[in-house]
């Protein structure tokens, strides 16, 4: 009886260490196949006013970008990107910077509405030399790639 409990229980132990290993192995995995492809940039199809509309165009992806109105430091404003259907859009990211500048981590995920709006509520700090000329950097997952592009934009003051 002795040797069969023990038997059993290393079993159950072997089993539980095997789960446990590959339960970690599957932690490390990046979690989407997107994560592990270069990006690849797109350009604003012009010069543009952001808080009127910009348009982003490459890589499958037809965009409008708005940033606001009312785009000032310290005060949530809206970023929206709308796109096209034909893109199958996983993920929409931005992140804010000042050239030359540390400001912080300023890193926001848009939400959809599944419909190809996306859309997030930000906030930026003020820049305490004054300055007020920021970039926004997106990053667009979509199935099988990842498109970036950057949009240089002034904060109102």
């Amino acid at each position: 009886m002795g040797t069969g409990v023990t038997g059993r229980f290393c079993r159950i132990v072997a089993g539980l260490v095997a789960c446990g290993q590959a339960a970690m192995l599957a932690g490390c995995d990046s979690g989407s196949p997107v994560d592990d492809l270069p990006y690849r940039s797109v350009q604003l199809t012009a010069d543009c006013d952001p808080s009127q509309a910009c348009r982003v165009e490459g890589g499958g992806l037809s965009a409008v970008i708005r940033l606001g109105p009312d785009i000032h430091a310290l005060r949530p404003f809206p970023v929206t990107l709308e796109s096209n259907k034909n893109l199958a859009i996983e993920a929409v990211l931005v992140s804010f910077s000042m050239h030359g500048m540390d400001m912080g981590s300023n890193l926001y995920r848009l939400e959809t509405d599944g419909q190809g709006s996306w859309r997030a509520q930000v906030i930026l700090p003020i820049c305490v030399s004054g300055r007020s000329d920021w970039l926004a950097e997106f990053e667009v997952r979509a199935v099988g790639q990842k498109l970036q592009f950057k949009l240089p934009f002034i904060l109102q003051k």
